[in-house]
């Protein structure tokens, strides 16, 4: 159970994790779904204009009394209703007016509990619903004459010409809360396809799907504590021997590299091949403490950068110009390797750091003097390094961030080795 509940913290952890990376795709797509929302919102919407006039009802005759005038109010409203609605009244008002259509809409109420009847009505245009209004009360008496004889109608208030509408929306307050749903919807997308995608999350995952040992677990570590210093963050070193980097940090990568070396000692194995899948997991940083961490025990190490895209050893270390070398351009003209290579701070760490990008791999492989099969699922690349008289030594899971009981990663490193080097 323990091992189950753990398990799930450490998808939620990968699932947040996971949406954080997107999190400029989210957003993106947010601001789509609110540039369409202001187009439909402005598109769409048609303003309404509402004026009224207040009428008080008497009934006819000297002997009437409040409560004949309340009855005769009601009765009074449902005839009016009946004569707005006729087609007599509407197009005298049409006529009046020069329109070819009756577009407004029309009502009659009575307010509770007194003899007032108000007359409203509704147009696209402020100034049509006004004209409406004035028309109808000049010209209802041609058509209420016949079936509202014994009622007296006196206006107590005069209609006026509406300002604002009368189904007023805050365009800009929809439009906010299209953003706003949308995110959350791209957000709740997101971690759906996180949490069904078949990808390595926790050290569990690692054994169930990948076929390769698990080497080691490096931990993460944070570049920033603080937002002050998030700023110089991309200037902090993750060599191990940077006196600033946590204890956990530092332990997981001598950690792993002790297995590595008890596993290559046992075959005889010389060199180690530190490769990923995808750019930007890891591998380099894996591969500067792996050789720092077995060059920190005595051993004699020789670290090559043959990442021709971007090469990033000569960054992590910080090295000078004149520790580098144009490395394709090296492998091109079959020159000698010992010349290139170089001693790190009189250590037992020697260095091939490439400081040129090449987008001639396939020249570099056919002409050159390495010889390397690629691979783009992990476990193919698995198969595809045993069948080179090699082995496949294990995996490294890397970046694994702490704090709960599990832990989580999304990111898995091969490791091969020879004992030659052709």
């Amino acid at each position: 159970n323990t091992q189950k509940s753990s398990g799930v913290q450490i998808d939620i952890i990968s699932i947040v994790r996971d949406v954080c990376r997107q999190w400029w795709v989210i957003l993106l797509l947010s601001v789509s779904v609110y540039l369409l929302a202001n187009v439909w919102v402005n598109a769409s919407y048609q303003p309404q204009y509402t004026t009224t006039t207040t009428f008080v009802v008497t009934a006819k005759g000297t002997n009437n009394n409040i409560y004949q005038n309340l009855s005769t109010a009601k009765s009074m409203a449902e005839q009016f209703s009946q004569v707005l609605n006729s087609n007599v009244l509407k197009k005298k008002v049409m006529e009046d007016l020069g329109m070819d259509s009756f577009t407004a809409t029309t009502s009659v109420n009575i307010l509770s509990e007194t003899n007032l009847m108000v007359l409203t009505v509704t147009d696209d245009s402020a100034m049509d619903a006004f004209r409406v209004l004035r028309s109808i009360m000049t010209n209802y008496n041609t058509v209420s004459d016949y079936v509202m004889d014994d009622v007296i109608l006196e206006v107590l208030q005069e209609p006026e010409i509406p300002m604002n509408p009368s189904n007023s929306v805050d365009p800009n307050g929809i439009v906010k809360k299209s953003f706003f749903i949308a995110f959350a919807v791209f957000v709740v997308l997101f971690a759906v396809f996180s949490y069904t995608k078949d990808t390595v999350k926790n050290e569990r995952d690692v054994k169930e799907k990948i076929d390769a040992k698990l080497m080691g677990v490096v931990y993460h570590e944070r570049k920033a504590k603080s937002f002050r210093e998030l700023k110089n963050a991309r200037s902090f070193s993750l060599l191990l021997d940077n006196p600033l980097l946590s204890f956990r940090f530092v332990e997981s990568n001598r950690m792993m590299a002790s297995r590595v070396r008890s596993y290559m000692n046992k075959k005889g194995a010389k060199v180690l091949l530190v490769t990923s899948v995808l750019e930007n997991e890891g591998k380099s940083t894996v591969a500067a403490n792996l050789a720092l961490s077995l060059a920190q025990e005595g051993r004699k190490v020789l670290l090559m950068d043959f990442d021709f895209r971007k090469p990033a050893q000569h960054k992590i270390f910080e090295a000078p110009e004149e520790d580098t070398v144009n490395l394709p351009k090296v492998l091109l003209k079959k020159g000698e390797m010992k010349e290139i290579i170089r001693q790190r701070n009189d250590s037992s760490l020697y260095t091939v750091f490439n400081n040129t990008p090449s987008s001639a791999t396939e020249e570099l492989l056919e002409k050159g003097s390495i010889h390397l099969l690629l691979a783009k699922d992990i476990n193919d690349t698995v198969d595809a390094l045993n069948a080179t008289k090699g082995k496949v030594l294990g995996c490294v899971f890397n970046d694994v961030v702490t704090g709960t009981p599990g832990r989580m990663s999304s990111y898995g490193y091969g490791g091969y080795y020879g004992k030659r080097t052709e």
